[in-house]
């Protein structure tokens, strides 16, 4: 994977191999996720792009509102 650091005028490049974890494992880890980035996953709709920051900031309210004082679930 390479991509521009725009902030530190870098190129960055990371080589290195993946796995696929298993449903488990994935809840697992999400389940260790500060509460921010839990919602912030649910907020970006992960792997597709992002009309604008508005849209983006209002799905961070609202999922913040939805999962106020409970769990948050593994994304589905």
């Amino acid at each position: 994977m390479t991509f521009y650091w725009a902030e530190l005028e870098r190129q960055v490049r990371i080589e290195g191999r993946i796995k696929k974890l298993s449903s488990k494992e994935s809840d697992a880890y999400f389940a260790t996720r500060p509460r921010e980035s839990q919602i912030g996953a649910y907020a970006s709709n992960q792997s597709r792009g992002i009309i604008g920051r508005k849209v983006l900031d209002d799905n961070f309210e609202f999922y913040s509102k939805k999962f106020e004082n409970k769990q948050m679930p593994p994304e589905e």
